[in-house]
């Protein structure tokens, strides 16, 4: 079987090469990714090594170019036997064709690695006594935007090759980082302490620019999803807020509702700038209850990700496989059907148990009928459940009239209740949403009712029922 030697060159200078990579390039056929590292400009001219510089100029993208030098390196190594590939810096990782390699000639092929000297190195060495603790992050420019950083650690930021990837860079950053975030940037050799925003300023980019960032200033950073993780493990930590450590999942289910409730009004009143508040309020909510559950080791908010995103994979075969769903209709029932089989239940009235008692009662109803519904325990139209609501509220008008005592009188209201959901159903109105507009629709006309009464100097606890009653057609009429 033939072999393919991975060996990393080091950073961007001479010097750091290791010499098993050394011993290896002088005794192997030697593949170079490239002949503009100080290291490989050493085998320039000589016998029994190839250079693929020339797959840059020919390549559309990166994933071609990849491509393309993986093919190279393994019809090199059919041709030798066994080939060293030389790549800048660590090699074994953070090289794009490297993965692309290992992809490609997994199986066909016998692989080793030689590591090298990882690029960051020099930066991180010239940092050093910069901020505490020895973990730090290493990503390449190109990949910000789909790295989650941790701005709890410093950050190096490898392969700033030109002026608009170090803008590319800064823009993302600055969300992160702030602005004003002292950085310390490796251009051409030198040293240059600058602003974050000052990054896309300076001359000389080249392959071999860096950039290292401290720790972040929490206070002047943008938080993306898991800033208010670190915030939420800073209160709950220790030395943290007295008040969020000695809260309980008991005592916050009141904030949950709250911050519910609050997000529906905005959504209501379409104001986007307090929903996008509120949303975050809720979402503050998920971060302490994870958190407090990762303290005694049940889970964490990766897992509550983790465990939504699988739900939602599972119960869309029609996205994520090969189930057809062409309907919203459709989806539902596969909805259904996929919740059914992971709650073990066969029967309907298993999954009708498995509702919150703690639930509004009208949402909970509409969910009842609607799981009875599906299986055709249903009216066969808006006019039969109409016609069963008016059966209900004479059922109700006799146990008023006969005197028939409290539960009786309770019993027959619910029913009339639970059959005006029936109907709301039916006709595809939200019954929680229909009565509280009809409860603002009343308070409206109210209002119009006292100030009439007012206008003409009276109080409505000195007029009559149909006074007031002729100032609410006004309002109505008005409406």
């Amino acid at each position: 079987m033939q072999k393919i030697i991975v060996a990393g060159l080091g950073p961007w200078e001479t010097g750091y090469v290791t010499e098993k990579a050394r011993r290896a390039m002088d005794g192997t056929f030697t593949v170079f990714r490239t002949m503009r590292h100080p290291e490989a400009e050493a085998f320039q001219g000589r016998e029994g090594c190839a250079c693929l510089d020339g797959l840059y100029a020919r390549a559309r993208d990166f994933t071609e170019l990849n491509r393309a030098l993986a093919r190279e390196v393994m019809k090199q190594a059919d041709a030798h036997g066994t080939v060293v590939y030389a790549v800048p810096g660590q090699g074994a990782a953070g090289d794009s064709s490297v993965r692309e390699l290992l992809q490609a000639a997994a199986g066909r092929y016998e692989l080793d690695f030689i590591p090298g000297v990882e690029e960051a190195s020099l930066l991180l060495a010239a940092c050093a006594g910069r901020s505490d603790g020895d973990a730090y992050s290493v990503v390449p420019a190109a990949a910000l935007d789909a790295c989650r950083a941790d701005r709890a650690l410093p950050l190096v930021v490898t392969q700033l090759d030109s002026r608009l990837a170090a803008g590319k860079a800064k823009l993302r950053l600055v969300e992160l980082w702030g602005d004003q975030a002292d950085a310390v940037l490796w251009l051409d050799g030198r040293l240059l302490e600058i602003k974050l925003f000052e990054l896309d300023r300076q001359e000389g980019y080249d392959h071999r620019a860096m950039l290292w960032l401290p720790p972040a200033d929490m206070r002047h950073a943008r938080y993306d999803l898991y800033g208010i993780v670190a915030i939420m493990d800073r209160l709950r930590g220790p030395g943290g807020c007295p008040w969020d450590r000695e809260q309980t999942h008991e005592t916050l289910i009141q904030y949950l509702l709250e911050e519910t409730y609050e997000v529906i009004e905005a959504v209501n009143r379409g104001d986007m700038r307090e929903l996008c508040e509120e949303l975050g309020d809720v979402l503050l909510q998920v971060v302490f209850h994870a958190r407090m559950a990762a303290e005694r080791g049940d889970f964490d908010i990766t897992d509550v990700s983790d465990a939504v995103s699988r739900k939602m994979i599972l119960r869309h075969p029609h996205i994520f496989g090969d189930a057809n769903a062409d309907t919203p209709d459709d989806v539902v029932r596969t909805w259904e059907d996929i919740k059914k089989q992971e709650k073990g239940q066969d029967t309907e009235t298993g999954m009708m148990r498995q509702i919150p008692q703690s639930l509004p009662a009208i949402l909970r109803s509409m969910k009842v009928q609607g799981k009875a519904a599906r299986v055709g325990f249903d009216w066969n139209d808006v006019w039969g459940a109409y016609e069963k609501l008016e059966e209900e509220v004479g059922e109700l008008r006799e146990a008023i009239t006969g005197d028939m005592g409290d539960e009786k009188l309770a019993d027959e209201f619910g029913d009339v209740l639970f059959a005006a959901v029936n109907v709301a159903r039916f006709i595809k109105v939200h019954p929680e949403f229909a009565l509280k507009g009809t409860v603002e629709k009343f308070i409206r006309r109210f209002e119009y009712v006292e100030k009439r009464s007012r206008d003409q100097g009276r109080e409505l606890e000195t007029m009559t029922l149909e006074e007031m009653d002729a100032f609410w057609n006004e309002a109505k009429a008005l409406e």
